[in-house]
Parts: structure tokens; C-alpha cells; sequence
């Protein structure tokens, strides 16, 4: 097993949902989900082709301590710049256990982070 470390960053992920108050109409708002240490990780050929294939635009690549409650769709900020999560796949010959998460960069900062 391949020992694996976080030194990159921190990445915050938000999940999306609506909120409002009784009689209100809904908006969308986002809430922190978890904060975790990430490794950087290269966008190789094969892995841009693939993703291409399947309509899903890669524009960043991290590796973070595996947490089965992230999920498609939800959002990642790394240094102030926001990105949708589109691809999680867990890694199995690691320690500890880890994620790849494939992320798309949101122009324009889409939602308000404070």
C-alpha cells in the first residue's frame, strides 16, 4: 500500500440545496459540507480524453481523504475559486483510503462564499 500525503491545500466543499423561510419563495444557497487537505494531482492525456467522451470538461484534479458523503454536483472552493465536484472515484491501494475528485471550474464565482 502507497502512503499517501495532503501538503497541496485545504478545499472547502459545499453542498447546494434551497432554502427559505415558511411562505418565502426558495433560493439557493450553499453549506459547508467538510474542509479537507489535498494533494494536487496532473490531468493526464488518457484521463482528459475519457472525461471528454463523457461530456464532463476536467479543469483541476485533487486527491483528498476519502469522505463518502461528497458527491457529484457539489461545490469545491480552492483559494477563492470556486468549482462544481463532476467525478469522484475512490482509490484503492492507498492509506490512508482517498478520493480523486474531478472538478469544473465555475466562472465568475456563481455563489457567495463568506
Amino acid at each position: 500500500m502507497k502512503r499517501q500525503s495532503f501538503n497541496d491545500g485545504i478545499v472547502k466543499i459545499f453542498t447546494v440545496g434551497e432554502t427559505c423561510l415558511p411562505g418565502e419563495m426558495p433560493t439557493e444557497s450553499i453549506v459547508l459540507k467538510a474542509t479537507l487537505r489535498f494533494k494536487q494531482r496532473t490531468l493526464g492525456f488518457n484521463r482528459v480524453y475519457v472525461e471528454s467522451q463523457n461530456d464532463i470538461q476536467v479543469d483541476n484534479l485533487i486527491r483528498c481523504p476519502l469522505l463518502k458523503s461528497i458527491e457529484a454536483l457539489d461545490i469545491a472552493v480552492i483559494n477563492g475559486d470556486q468549482y462544481r465536484v463532476k467525478r469522484i472515484q475512490e482509490i484503492e491501494d492507498t492509506r490512508p483510503k482517498v478520493m480523486d475528485i474531478s472538478l469544473e471550474r465555475l466562472d465568475g464565482g456563481v455563489y457567495d462564499i463568506t
